[in-house]
């Protein structure tokens, strides 16, 4: 089960993407490299051109499908953080998920394209995802979430996989946000690992100051 935690402490201008490849699917690890390289190397300045370099992404994915039939259907979900010297841009597709630490409260900045569909899988909670940057056979547009705040003081900001949100409960999260400090991500991993989760875990908790 992959793993990866990492927490910076970062000025502005930073990017954050964590991206995860798509569960039951061909390559997910090939997909979210892909997503990742493509939106880090396309060097985003605001929330347009972040918005631009996501899509960007799933076009790259879908161009890697017809390349290798063994690709067809793979695909990723993706979150970032592009912090700007006076802004603070979200944009995610799918469930990978963006939090911030408020007054010892996690709130969410991302929103999931993930409406609940119940299985009888006990202590898994199952959602079916409704927007990924590829996974399937030809190019779909997708339309990324995207908020824009400004950027003051210090924030602390989770970008993570679905791993941890769907197996470590929030206040959970939010006190390790809290206590943990330089080591929080990979306490937040060992949270998710110890509780059983059996997806991707990847966190990373970046402190954003200006």
């Amino acid at each position: 089960m992959p793993a990866d935690g990492a927490s910076h402490c970062v000025e502005a201008p930073a990017l954050v993407v964590v991206a995860d490849g798509l569960g039951g699917h061909p390559s997910g690890d090939e997909a979210s490299r892909i997503a990742v390289d493509t939106i880090v190397g396309a060097r985003p300045t605001d929330a347009e051109s972040l918005a631009k370099a996501v899509r960007q992404a799933n076009e790259a994915i879908v161009r890697a499908i017809t390349l290798d039939a063994g690709n067809v259907g793979m695909g990723t979900t993706v979150a970032a953080v592009l912090a700007t010297d006076h802004a603070l841009v979200v944009a995610n597709v799918g469930d990978s998920s963006v939090w911030e630490l408020v007054d010892d409260q996690l709130v969410q900045l991302s929103t999931d394209d993930s409406p609940a569909a119940r299985t009888s899988l006990p202590g898994v909670p199952p959602y079916v995802v409704t927007q990924t940057l590829g996974g399937g056979r030809s190019l779909v547009d997708v339309e990324p979430h995207m908020l824009e705040d400004v950027l003051e003081g210090e924030r602390t900001i989770l970008v993570c996989s679905d791993g941890l949100t769907n197996f470590v409960d929030r206040r959970a999260i939010a006190t390790s946000l809290a206590e943990a400090g330089p080591a929080s991500a990979e306490a937040l991993v060992r949270l998710a690992l110890d509780a059983g989760a059996p997806d991707n875990v990847t966190v990373a908790v970046v402190r954003v100051t200006r």
